[in-house]
């Protein structure tokens, strides 16, 4: 009985270690780099400090603060994010010359898998997210806010500032200067009629 309560602890004390290797290994198996300081991990919540997505040199996500909360779903067989809020986020993405956004290593996340569904997400919180956006003519940025889930569909909100390229403000006579534009924006998830 010591030497299974002497194991328990070491595992209950290793636990921080063990959910972050076990997480960049499933991240690894998706072709992401990453790396996380877990802070607080409980049996189904963890909280997240200093997340980076994508290469340490040029990543694609780094957030100050990432919180999430979530269960499993033995009867769907699905792991089930109840909420993920993400503070402090900058996003780094691309617009190449045909007008594709290249995603980086969030790509994996955005575009859908081929295989069977193992994850769905109910709640999603991304506040005042910084994005750059490189495109062609020049680098846009954008302040992000993102609330809702799959089954609720996606709400934000996006304060857009365009390259000097796509700005021309007569009443400034200058063309590298522009107020942001400010862009709402909703989906909606909508059931099978089969």
């Amino acid at each position: 009985i010591c030497v299974v309560s002497a194991l328990a602890i070491g595992v209950w004390l290793a636990r921080k270690q063990v959910a972050t290797t076990t997480i960049q290994g499933f991240l690894r198996s998706k072709g992401v780099t990453a790396d996380i300081q877990i802070e607080k991990l409980q049996f189904n919540a963890a909280q997240i400090r200093d997340l980076r997505i994508g290469p340490a040199n040029k990543p694609t996500l780094t957030a100050d603060l990432t919180t999430l909360a979530w269960h499993y779903d033995s009867k769907a067989r699905l792991f089930v994010i109840d909420s993920l809020k993400i503070d402090g986020a900058k996003i780094f993405l691309s617009i190449n010359e045909a007008g594709q956004i290249d995603f980086g290593a969030l790509k994996p996340f955005i575009v859908p898998s081929t295989g069977p569904k193992r994850s769905s997400i109910n709640g999603v919180q991304l506040h005042d997210a910084i994005v750059t956006l490189n495109l062609p003519q020049g680098v846009g940025r954008a302040r992000l806010s993102v609330w809702g889930g799959e089954v609720t569909g996606l709400r934000g909100r996006a304060d857009v500032t365009l390259p000097a390229f796509y700005v021309v403000d007569p009443d400034l006579n200058d063309p590298g200067v522009s107020a942001p534009i400010r862009l709402g924006f909703a989906t909606q998830q909508f059931k099978d009629s089969a």
